[in-house]
């Protein structure tokens, strides 16, 4: 099992309060989803970068994620 390292630094409340606030900015995604991005990258910078890809793109969000974390696997 992967260690979170985010939740080392914040709470799932924050995150969840995190998602919401961002959610402003990135509406096509509810606020759950963002909140699962951030525990799914382990980031909250490299989720704000992929939903600013989805947000230029007409791929799905899934598909972007997958194609990250799969580069991310690739590259370790």
């Amino acid at each position: 099992m992967n260690i979170r390292h985010i939740l080392k630094a914040f709470t799932l409340e924050e995150l969840m309060g995190i998602a919401i606030k961002v959610h402003v900015f990135f509406n096509l995604v509810s606020s759950k989803r963002i909140y699962r991005l951030f525990l799914q990258v382990d980031s909250i910078d490299i989720a704000l970068y992929l939903l600013m890809c989805h947000k230029e793109s007409k791929r799905t969000l899934d598909a972007i994620v997958y194609d990250w974390l799969l580069y991310k696997d690739d590259e370790q």
